[in-house]
């Protein structure tokens, strides 16, 4: 039996692959789907504002929600 995805789980893979495996596409990815399942978590939204800073994310920071 699967249970519903875990935002905290996709968060701590997300600083895995980024600290560990220095692969920074898929990291981001995983921080969006942490943000995508709890939205309004501060914790997920302060890794990935941390991720995009010390990385330099001008080309992929974007609001998960923002008005086009």
């Amino acid at each position: 039996m699967v249970g519903p995805p875990d935002a905290e789980a996709f968060s701590h893979y997300a600083d895995f692959l980024w600290r560990v495996r220095m692969d920074l596409w898929s990291a981001e990815e995983r921080y969006l789907q942490a943000l995508s399942i709890e939205p309004n978590n501060t914790e997920h939204a302060s890794k990935y504002a941390s991720f995009l800073w010390s990385t330099g994310g001008e080309e992929t920071c974007f609001p998960p929600n923002a008005p086009q």
